[in-house]
């Protein structure tokens, strides 16, 4: 058996029921610090748990479905649920979200005797989540037009653009550009007044 290898974190529907206990970032956090990776006990919706801390030290086991290999489109060894549709039905595990909810309930309660057989793991150095986002056709159009037009792919546009949002702004550091621009302004126009 290869080594279980998450590079990547992908949300989905199953986002409600996993973040029930813990955050996303906590989560994220688990699969950063190294945890130590089970097979979950058959019959479970999840394929495996990791069992690991947070950064706060707090002890977490994440149920997850796990896919080796090049599998619906992850390249290497990569770990995530799809989810694209709304409908009940999740069309990778073909479980309805009330079922996920009641296996993410069975977990909890019986989170100290869920595990399987310890398996092998290969930690990578960062791991990434994924995230899926919902357009209306027109938006998307538009979105892929901007992106278009600015020479990047649309998930790198999409990205940046979700990084701009979120970046906190310094408001002395626009006050002080602000300035320095009125003052070239009025300068400027100081230098106008008396050629003319």
């Amino acid at each position: 058996m290869p080594p279980v290898k998450v590079l990547l974190v992908q949300w989905g529907a199953n986002t409600t029921y996993a973040t029930k206990r813990a955050t996303i970032a906590e989560i994220e956090e688990v699969f950063r610090n190294r945890p130590v990776f089970h097979t979950n006990l058959r019959g479970r919706v999840a394929t495996h748990l990791a069992v690991g801390t947070t950064d706060a030290s707090r002890k977490v086991t994440v149920a997850f479905i796990y896919y080796g290999g090049d599998q619906h489109g992850i390249s290497d060894h990569g770990m995530g649920a799809f989810v694209s549709k709304p409908e009940d039905i999740d069309e990778v595990t073909g479980v309805s979200l009330a079922e996920m909810q009641a296996a993410a309930e069975d977990l909890y309660e019986h989170r100290d005797q869920a595990a399987g057989e310890q398996v092998p793991t290969e930690h990578a150095p960062e791991v990434r989540s994924v995230v899926s986002v919902r357009f209306s056709r027109g938006e998307l159009a538009d979105i892929a037009a901007a992106a278009a037009d600015a020479g990047q792919p649309l998930s790198t546009y999409i990205r940046n653009a979700a990084l701009a949002a979120a970046a906190p702004i310094d408001v002395e550091a626009v006050r002080r550009e602000l300035g320095t621009v009125t003052r070239a302004l009025d300068e400027l126009r100081r230098s106008l007044g008396t050629a003319a």
